[in-house]
């Protein structure tokens, strides 16, 4: 059963729909940096769609999909390798704009764009550049969404296969809410839920 076939559930319940190009940019070397940067970003998009997944990720969940066994630790590492990629354009954003990472930086989606949770020296800053990068916004909800579908994955898994009601209901709990942010300082990242 491939995964990239219109009919298969898997890939319907995964198809995510590409983002659309922001702004042009502006002329001269920073808007080439910035033009450059937009490319990584839409390179990034491409590569968070699970439509247009590498062909080793796609043979694993056909191989799953075909004998069983648990799709989530493929779509994990996956998510990893995108959050890598995340981070290292947002770091790039940042270092360009002359901001620094020393002090925390915690961000997370607010009315569907980016934004700064918290305190941070350079709010101001911080919230207007990423306003002026959709394309980050839009990436960042993707990897949202695909890692709340493998946690409520994990989760279902552990409810069907706990031996007590307790188990099952912790276990369910644990499915949807909190926020979905991430957190930078310095060379360090860390996505997550919120409580």
């Amino acid at each position: 059963m491939p995964i990239d076939s219109d009919y298969n559930s898997l890939s319907q319940m995964m198809r995510i729909k590409p983002l659309q190009e922001g702004p042009q940019s502006a002329s001269g070397e920073r808007g080439e940096a910035v033009t450059a940067s937009h490319g990584r970003l839409a390179q990034l998009a491409d590569r968070i769609s699970l439509s247009s997944v590498g062909p080793d990720v796609k043979r694993q969940l056909e191989s799953i999909a075909e004998q069983g066994g648990n799709v989530a630790p493929v779509l994990e590492d996956n998510i990893s390798q995108l959050q890598d990629v995340f981070i290292e354009e947002l770091q790039g954003i940042m270092n360009e704009a002359g901001i620094s990472l020393d002090d925390k930086l915690t961000l997370h989606l607010q009315a569907d764009s980016l934004q700064v949770a918290g305190a941070h020296p350079d709010r101001q800053r911080v919230d207007e550049l990423l306003a002026s990068s959709p394309d980050l916004s839009g990436a960042f909800r993707e990897l949202a969404a695909q890692s709340e579908l493998v946690r409520d994955l994990n989760s279902l898994r552990n409810a069907v296969g706990a031996a007590s009601a307790s188990q099952r209901y912790h276990a369910q709990s644990a499915m949807g809410g909190g926020e979905y942010r991430v957190s930078m300082k310095g060379a360090m990242a860390h996505f997550y839920f919120s409580n």
